[in-house]
């Protein structure tokens, strides 16, 4: 979608569909582009298939839409301006490792999640299979931030969902952003490893940071 010199907004409108097949790319290139999916919309990122999001551009997924990671999908955001928003359902199959990753020496760029209702954002994870993890690898504590909630976002467990657990959530060498309601809602097996946890500037509000319900909890230098 686009290219450095040129300033694409690509949307999907109701019951658009892009799948991705085995092996193949979808790329977001660096500078102002953007992908925006509406209500009703779908991308599928199929079997060892990658998503990459360069330097300053973004994927937006609109209240109603679907991203939907298969096993063996990627996730890349090169740049710290890179920005996957979700404002929709981020579906994770069996076996995925949620894991956004840069190229080389860039920084990571965010994952954004907004769950606050009011035409801002219903943001959600859905899982539907088994050994599900979610892992975000930062910049830094002191850095540039690699994970921003707005509003109470449930990191799927028995309590908070219908759906299958997560096995697994790591947030290591993070920082990360709250809004004034922003809080990690999660149970199960959670690490926090050298990893700082804040209010945005802007936010009206401390936050509530992060919402353990369960029993496998391991914080370090945090």
């Amino acid at each position: 979608v686009g290219n450095k010199n040129s300033k694409t907004i690509f949307v999907m409108n109701n019951l658009s569909k892009l799948t991705l097949k085995k092996g193949s790319k979808l790329n977001i290139s660096a500078g102002l582009n953007k992908l925006q999916m509406t209500s009703g919309s779908l991308i599928e990122i199929g079997e060892n298939c990658m998503l990459e999001i360069g330097n300053g551009a973004q994927l937006v997924v609109e209240s109603g839409s679907i991203l939907h990671f298969k096993v063996g999908s990627k996730l890349v955001l090169n740049g710290q301006g890179a920005l996957l928003h979700i404002k929709g359902n981020l579906v994770l199959d069996s076996g995925v490792l949620f894991e956004p990753i840069s190229r080389g020496s860039s920084l990571v760029g965010m994952v954004k999640i907004t769950n606050k209702g009011y035409g801002y954002g219903d943001g959600k994870i859905v899982t539907q299979g088994n050994n599900v993890k979610m892992k975000f690898v930062g910049n830094g504590k002191e850095s540039y931030s690699n994970l921003q909630l707005e509003g109470p976002v449930k990191f799927p467990f028995t309590r908070t969902s219908s759906g299958k657990d997560i096995n697994q959530l790591i947030i290591d060498n993070s920082s990360v952003n709250f809004d004034g309601t922003g809080a990690i809602v999660v149970g199960g097996k959670v690490s926090l490893r050298g990893s700082k946890f804040k209010s945005v500037d802007w936010a009206k509000g401390n936050g509530k940071g992060l919402i353990y319900l369960g029993d496998n909890l391991d914080i370090q230098q945090c």
